[in-house]
C-alpha cells in the first residue's frame, strides 16, 4: 500500500512498486570466452496506484504536478508486523489520470518517481 507522509492513499485498490538499475557494459578484450560482462550503474525507482476517485480526497496529485512538489511516501502493507519490509523516500508525482466510463464507478491513477536514494528497512 502507498502512503503519503503516515496516510494511506485515498481508496487505493492497487498499488506496484518498481526498483531498477541500468548496467554499463564492461567488456574488454580480457573477458572471459567474448561473452559481455556488465558493472551496475544508476539505480531509479517508481510507484503507481489507482483507486476510486472521491471528488477532493486525491487533489494532492494534481497539485503536486502543478507545484512540482516533493512528496515523502512509503510502500509497505496495510497492516505492517514487526520485519515486514518498508520501502521509502521522496518523489515526484509524474502522471495523474481520473476515469469515468459510463456506468462504472469513477477511478483514478497515479504514477511516481523517486528522487533520489530509497530506503528499505525492517519494521519495528
Amino acid at each position: 500500500m502507498v502512503y503519503i507522509g503516515a496516510v494511506p492513499v485515498a481508496n487505493s485498490r492497487s498499488a506496484t512498486f518498481k526498483m531498477s538499475q541500468q548496467l554499463a557494459d564492461s567488456t574488454t578484450k580480457d573477458s572471459d570466452g567474448a561473452f559481455t560482462e556488465f558493472i551496475p550503474s544508476i539505480k531509479s525507482w517508481e510507484l503507481s496506484t489507482e483507486g476510486l476517485a472521491v471528488w477532493g480526497a486525491t487533489d494532492q496529485f494534481s497539485d503536486a504536478i502543478i507545484n512540482g512538489t516533493l512528496l515523502n511516501v512509503q510502500f509497505k502493507p496495510k497492516t505492517a508486523t514487526t520485519g515486514n519490509v518498508v520501502y521509502s523516500g521522496t518523489v515526484y508525482a509524474e502522471s495523474y489520470e481520473i476515469t469515468g466510463d459510463n456506468g462504472e464507478v469513477v477511478t483514478y491513477s497515479v504514477n511516481f518517481k523517486g528522487s533520489g536514494k530509497l530506503s528499505v528497512a525492517a519494521s519495528a
